[in-house]
Order: structure tokens, then sequence, then C-alpha cells
């Protein structure tokens, strides 16, 4: 059975479904059909940009640099493999606009007591975020009979020196054992130290 009309004067039953349609039926599917296409294609185009802008702002592997010019040269990998062990732990974070930045510093400095602030510099237009690492500025060296500590202007000991050696240096006699990354003395005092060294270096005669 052949059904429809290609009269615009004649009224037919379902005129859209039949053999037959009026050029003004054929216009309107014709419309329904361009609207459909337009509608996937800008699905496509929004897709492919949420694609790109996450391709863009993914840490894959971390990219070190040193913001400052020191004496001794540091093994960057080291700094690398704690920033890829944060991320493993938080693997969402690889994306750059969900990174917590003070967590990250928090878990790096934990590993490295040698770094004071990282920068964290976001390439938002393509490829990865650079992380710029700050050292601490040491200002006398703390020693004992098993190891060498440094302390900075904070008072903060740490175990690697990423500039010139200190003249000011402290020596332990108590003749105690320390575990790593401590000291005898308290906090209180070796602040005290780093701050008097800090104010007479600072004292213009």
């Amino acid at each position: 059975t052949i059904t429809g009309t290609k009269a615009d004067n004649v009224s037919v039953p379902a005129s859209s479904r039949g053999q037959f349609k009026t050029d003004r039926i054929k216009s309107i599917e014709l419309r329904k059909h361009r609207r459909k296409i337009v509608n996937l294609l800008a699905l496509l185009l929004v897709l492919s940009g949420l694609i790109a802008f996450l391709v863009m702002n993914f840490v894959s592997t971390p990219k070190v640099a040193l913001a400052q010019l020191g004496v001794n040269t540091p093994q960057t990998q080291d700094y690398q493999k704690s920033i890829s062990d944060y991320f493993g732990a938080h693997p969402f974070e690889r994306f750059s606009f969900l990174l917590n930045e003070a967590g990250l510093q928090t878990a790096v400095m934990d590993d490295h007591s040698e770094i004071e602030s990282i920068d964290i510099v976001r390439n938002w237009y393509g490829g990865s975020s650079i992380f710029n690492l700050y050292f601490r500025t040491p200002i006398l060296v703390w020693k004992t009979d098993v190891k060498k500590y440094y302390v900075d202007a904070n008072g903060t000991t740490f175990d690697y020196n990423y500039f010139a050696e200190p003249t000011l240096e402290v020596t332990d006699q108590s003749g105690i054992t320390l575990e790593q990354n401590e000291v005898v003395a308290s906090a209180s005092f070796i602040r005290f130290l780093g701050q008097i060294v800090t104010a007479i270096n600072g004292y213009s005669y």
C-alpha cells in the first residue's frame, strides 16, 4: 500500500510516514536531520576540547628545575621520585587544576628537609607543569661525633647543603647518639643561634 501525498493542499493521516511526502514535510525533516548533525558535531567538538585540556594539564613525568644558583649539584631524580610518589598516592592530582600544592610541598619537604619551598608553574596551554625548587640557606654547621647538620636562619636543620659551606660551626660534644634528623639542643636554642648569626651578618659597621 502506498500512502501519502505530494500535494500541500491535501491532508492525509500520518503524512510524515507515507511514501509520498510534500515539499513542506521534506523541508521539516531536512531541518531536523541538519539539527541532529550540528548537535552531534558540537558534542564531538566539546568532547575533543575537554580531552585536549585534560591531556595538556596531565603531569606524567614531573619536571624539576633548580630556581637558585648553588655550589653543589643535587640529584634531581630524587626530588622527581618524591613528587611521583605523591602523585601515586593522589592520582587525580596529576591534573594540574586538581593539584593540592600545599599537600605536595609538605610531602616532598618531609622527604627532603633541605627544600624550603616549591614554586609550581602550571602550563595551561600544553606541556607539563614545572616544579621550581628553592633550598634552605645554611648559616651554621652543627656537628656531632657521627653526623653533620646544617641550620638555616629559622633554626631548621637539614642534611644536604646546596650552597657554600657556612663559616660558623657548632661542635656537639655531648656524646649522645642521634637519630636521623635529630639534634641534642632544643629547637628554640637552634633557632636562637640562627637568629644571632643572621643579626650579626646583617649588622653594618
